[in-house]
């Protein structure tokens, strides 16, 4: 895959629930995955719509070389962190 294929041309929006899912199911596969209880517990956020943008495709789980997979740019309203997930190419697709 090429890096410049994704960037700023795939767009998705999908809900915090789902991304919960995404970041539980990834936990020991991939780096960046978001602590969602953590984030409620700090912030008023929910069930609410999250836009997902691919930022980079990335390969590496622990310095491991694992199948690519995308590094998504996570935006929630009123949340100006920087979040970061990391979702597989099947993931992706399911969005």
């Amino acid at each position: 895959m090429d890096t410049l294929l994704i960037q700023g041309k795939f767009k998705k929006i999908t809900t915090i629930p789902t991304l919960e899912q995404i970041s539980k199911a990834n936990q020991n596969t991939f780096n960046r995955n978001i602590d969602w209880n953590e984030l409620k517990a700090d912030y008023a956020v929910e069930n609410q719509q999250c836009l997902v943008v691919p930022i980079l495709i990335h390969q590496h789980h622990n310095g491991a070389v694992v199948f690519p997979h995308f590094r998504c740019h996570i935006v929630v309203d009123g949340l100006s962190n920087l979040l970061l997930q990391d979702i597989s190419v099947e993931q992706w697709v399911e969005l």
